[in-house]
């Protein structure tokens, strides 16, 4: 079993079936969050060992034979502060369910040389009122920041693309959404990607919305932002155009 940013599993969660199930032969080191372990170590033949630790409120698990493997991932989990090693916020005021526009400090076009940008993944809250947390992040410096901004800012003004299948377009802007923090030598600008939506999907740095484009899409979801499922709308900038709805 294999827990990605943003709740995507790959394999069996198990549950009531743990107590079950024998655990398989042939074991792998995994690395596992918020399954319903409680803290403690248990112990399995042949020297492997589940150990759980509470980091926060969140119960983080490593089930591996070697222990100094097990030391050095659990001693390196911490709670987010202000912002994490990324510099993103563990929560965001663009990060709603509600259409909002990032605070303009004069665009991207006047942010001067690019130095880093933070990607930052926020998806929707439990409760209904709370803000939407940080679900994974990652950071860009010198020229892959920099080709990054560039390629924002060659987007086509507007919005779009909206899905092509048979929904109707809601006001919703749809979820997850990504945070782009842009930081430059003459100023600092958030910019809001948003692609899950329908009417509401491109960028928007406060000054000037775009729309998503290939270029930019293709430098966005990789690593922790690789996605598990694509919507029509990320179909269409990461691989080509849809087949039709049926």
């Amino acid at each position: 079993m294999v827990r990605r940013p943003g709740g995507a599993l790959i394999g069996d969660p198990g549950g009531a079936c743990r107590a079950e199930r024998p655990i398989p032969i042939d074991r792998q080191p995994s690395l596992e969050f918020d399954g319903g372990w409680l803290p403690g170590r248990s112990q399995y033949p042949a020297g492997w060992v589940r150990e759980t630790r509470l980091v926060g409120e969140l119960p983080v698990t490593v089930f591996a034979r070697d222990a100094a493997l097990r030391e050095r991932i659990l001693s390196s989990a911490g709670v987010v502060g202000a912002v994490d090693g990324n510099g993103c916020e563990p929560v965001s005021a663009l990060a709603v369910d509600k259409v909002v526009r990032p605070p303009s400090q004069g665009g991207l076009k006047s942010v001067g040389t690019v130095e880093s940008v933070s990607l930052c993944e926020y998806s929707t809250s439990v409760r209904p009122d709370d803000p939407w947390p940080l679900t994974a992040s990652s950071l860009l410096r010198g020229q892959a920041a920099a080709k990054l901004v560039r390629d924002l800012v060659a987007a086509p003004p507007g919005t779009g693309p909206t899905l092509t299948d048979q929904r109707v377009c809601g006001p919703d802007p749809g979820f997850p959404v990504i945070v782009l923090r842009v930081r430059g030598s003459a100023h600092n600008q958030d910019v809001l990607y948003r692609y899950s939506g329908c009417r509401t999907n491109g960028t928007d740095d406060g000054s000037v919305q775009r729309q998503l484009t290939s270029a930019t899409a293709r430098q966005i979801f990789l690593g922790a932002h690789q996605l598990y499922g694509k919507s029509n709308v990320l179909y269409q900038l990461l691989i080509g155009t849809p087949p039709p709805v049926v």
